[in-house]
């Protein structure tokens, strides 16, 4: 499927495109700092053309993903220097991001959407520094 090594792989229920049977989206976060999606529906079919898209915003490896109960086309991906990336998966070619970087930069270990307020996004580093951002 992919020539480089993940980190974190997710599972979002938001469907692309018109198919209606569509299984959701295989989100990969890869070493070299790209996010892949995949089509769950084709790989269990054996077919080999199975990515719906892939983007290499962030620059280092994305070690951390998760994705918005409430909007299920919102994904958020953590990599090294602090980089947080909000994604659109109806707009993937160009991801959000919540603010600033913290500062120093430093590794994102974990991101975690708030599971009651939808708009609340966290993002913990291997330091023991965790951020709440409020989007």
């Amino acid at each position: 499927m992919s020539s480089c090594r993940y980190h974190k792989l997710i599972w979002s229920p938001h469907k692309t495109g018109s198919d209606e049977t569509l299984s959701g989206v295989l989100i990969a976060g890869g070493e070299n700092g790209n996010i892949i999606l995949y089509d769950p529906a084709k790989i269990l079919a054996g077919e080999t053309e199975v990515m719906i898209a892939q983007n290499d915003k962030h620059t280092g490896p994305v070690r951390s993903l998760d994705v918005n109960l409430f909007q299920t086309n919102l994904v958020a991906s953590g990599a090294n220097e602090s980089e947080i990336y909000i994604w659109d998966l109806n707009n993937f070619a160009t991801p959000m991001t919540p603010g600033s970087k913290t500062q120093p930069p430093e590794d994102i270990s974990c991101i975690a959407w708030n599971r009651q307020v939808q708009h609340i996004l966290a993002s913990a580093s291997p330091s023991g520094r965790a951020t709440v951002w409020d989007l």
